[in-house]
């Protein structure tokens, strides 16, 4: 499913800062997520009124295995020569990357103009992280 966001950087900081507080798992997901449960007329509305929004996907967490990447990747080819229209943030786990590398996905991956990879930490280093944690409560 996807909806239109409304959240501002500061709203989003302060969900952010919530959630580390009560030591949640940080993420716009849930009772978080207000803009999910706003009506599709609502939602046109402040479109047309000219609010600042982006566009969300509400996922399982296994969405890469379903047919969003397929619309993601009609959406992002539609007039392509001659207009941006939307640029996409894809976040997830690693198997992220080797599901845009398979031939299905080789245009949506084509459209990728930053790629930003983070390696898992290692378990001496959580164990040791932890650790310090831990000192400084």
């Amino acid at each position: 499913m996807a909806y239109a966001s409304f959240a501002s950087k500061e709203e989003l900081d302060e969900i952010r800062r919530q959630q580390e507080l009560s030591k949640q798992r940080l993420g716009y997901y849930g009772r978080w997520a207000k803009d999910r449960f706003i009506s599709h007329e609502e939602a046109i509305e402040r479109i047309n009124k000219g609010e600042p929004y982006i566009i969300r996907l509400k996922s399982p967490g296994n969405f890469f295995e379903t047919e969003i990447l397929n619309d993601l990747k009609i959406l992002l080819n539609f007039d392509l020569d001659s207009k941006n229209y939307a640029s996409l943030i894809l976040v997830g786990q690693p198997v992220l990357n080797s599901t845009l590398r398979r031939n299905l996905f080789e245009a949506l991956n084509q459209r990728i103009t930053v790629s930003y990879n983070m390696k898992g930490i290692k378990k001496d280093e959580l164990i040791e992280k932890t650790k310090e944690d831990i000192k400084e409560e």
